[in-house]
Parts: structure tokens; sequence; C-alpha cells
């Protein structure tokens, strides 16, 4: 892999950045591709897999691939799943949906390479992400997560208030939802 490749992990340029409604940011796939084509002539995908998933009252598409580098020795998983918007009720326009997938799960796997195509495009600071998934914070809130117990967990709280057990009974109560 040729590591010569500052110009990966550069700031986007702000014309290549587009908003959803939501106000997440995102590259459209036509300012990706020149992209791929400076850090990898020869790159491409292979094992594209696609579906609809109805859950009732929605429907989903769902795709993946991988995105072969083979200058650079690279293969990137990408996937994506968006909801499928009804255009009148109970009834879909499928159509195009498949290219839609390959382009979402493209911009993912690309993702990967560098912050020039896209990583940690919708966080203030590249590390939140993987500092929320430690202390189990919601990263827009910061606020802490706190998760449902299982069966073997309410039992061990049981344990704790019976025996009298409150040191037990705070770290239980710190990250279970009891």
């Amino acid at each position: 892999m040729n590591d010569n490749f500052d110009w990966i992990n550069e700031d986007i340029p702000e014309g290549d950045i587009h908003y959803n409604e939501d106000g997440s940011a995102y590259i459209p796939i036509e300012k990706l591709y020149p992209l791929l084509d400076r850090y990898d002539t020869h790159w491409g995908h292979t094992n594209f897999k696609f579906s609809i998933i109805d859950v009732p009252g929605k429907k989903f598409a769902s795709g993946s691939l991988e995105l072969i580098l083979p200058n650079q020795k690279r293969r990137l998983l990408g996937a994506a799943t968006i909801e499928i918007l009804p255009v009148k009720e109970d009834e879909y326009d499928l159509s195009g949906l498949e290219a839609t997938m390959v382009s979402e799960a493209t911009k993912n796997a690309g993702k990967k390479i560098g912050k020039r195509f896209g990583r940690y495009l919708n966080k203030t600071e590249p590390h939140s992400y993987f500092e929320a998934k430690k202390k189990r914070v919601n990263r827009d809130t910061m606020e802490q997560v706190k998760m449902k117990p299982d069966a073997h967990t309410l039992t061990q709280y049981q344990e704790a208030y019976e025996k009298g057990d409150k040191a037990l009974m705070q770290l239980l109560e710190k990250t279970y939802i009891l």
C-alpha cells in the first residue's frame, strides 16, 4: 500500500459537501468517483448484494459490496440501508434503487480510506464515536445511555438488594434501567 497520500486526510473542500434535510452532511457520489480514480485507477466493486426489506407499514432497501482497490492492495466493505418512502399509500417506486444502493455502499466503504473521503464528516471530533461507545453515552446529548437488563442481571440485582450490597446495586443502576 502506498502511504504517500497526505491528501486523503485533508479536509473536504466546502463545495464538495452537501447536506440532507436533517442537516447531516455527505459527499455526492459524482464527487467521490474522481477521488477513487486518484487513489487507485483500477478501483471497482464486487459481491454486491441487494434486498428489499418489508416490515409492517414500511419498506427498506439494503445493499452491500466490497470496494476493491487493487493498486493499494485493499478491499473495503461498504453497506447501506435506506427507508423507501411511499409515493402514495402502500405504493412504492422501486426503480433505480439498486443503483442508489451501489452508490451509498460505495460511499460508505470509501469513508474508510480517510478524511477526504468522508471519514468523520458528521462527527464534531475524530474520536467522539469511539469515546461515546466506551462510555455508553449518546453522542448527540452526551448523556449516559442505560441498557435494558437481561434475566441474569435482574437476578443479580435482586440478590444484591437482599444482601444489602449497595455497591453492586449502584453499579448495576448506573449501567442498567432498573
